[in-house]
């Protein structure tokens, strides 16, 4: 994962992050299954895909 960054107290399970991100401090991904449809990709697998962040930074 190069480009990619977290703040303190993260929390990823089963997530699969692209490059050039950065995930806030004490950001819950993975832990929450009905807020991980809305905010991001899930595959049929249940795994959580974070996309591709800004590479214009």
């Amino acid at each position: 994962m190069d480009n990619v960054g977290n703040g303190q107290g993260v929390k990823l399970r089963r997530v699969s992050v692209d490059t050039h991100n950065f995930i806030e401090a004490d950001s819950r991904i993975g832990c929450e299954s009905a807020k991980n449809g809305r905010c991001y990709h899930v595959t049929p697998s249940s795994l959580i895909v974070v996309p591709l962040g800004d590479t214009n930074h």
